[in-house]
């Protein structure tokens, strides 16, 4: 799993806590996924649009943090949009892992069998 996007995962897990609202929650989701985009390189392309889509909702700009003027429906959208993001992660991290595995077995695949001779 590449380094940024094993911030994903806490990301998910901070919205799935039951000890704060769901503004508290994406607060905490928020500076998760900031930690994980600052590494761009390490992201496929489009997991890194979907990514910066929702960083750019969650983003503090000017002083406003739009968590605090977030109404209840939009905030509940992007707390979907990030673990929608989470699956994707999931999948992409399956597909790489299912590829590792192949180009393994393939290095190690033993041939058929062979008559050692004395």
């Amino acid at each position: 799993m590449l380094d940024g996007l094993d911030r994903v995962w806490r990301a998910a897990e901070a919205l799935a806590g039951a000890d704060a609202g769901l503004r508290v929650r994406l607060g905490a989701a928020r500076a998760e996924l900031a930690a994980a985009l600052r590494r761009p390189e390490q992201w496929p392309d489009g997991l890194l649009r979907q990514a910066r889509g929702i960083a750019r909702l969650l983003r503090v700009d000017g002083g406003l943090d739009p968590l605090d003027v977030l109404d209840a429906g939009l905030a509940r959208q992007v707390a979907e949009d990030i673990l929608s993001l989470v699956a994707d992660v999931a999948a992409f991290a399956e597909r790489g892992s299912a590829a590792a595995k192949a180009t393994h077995a393939e290095a190690v695949a033993v041939p058929g069998p062979c008559l050692l001779v004395n």
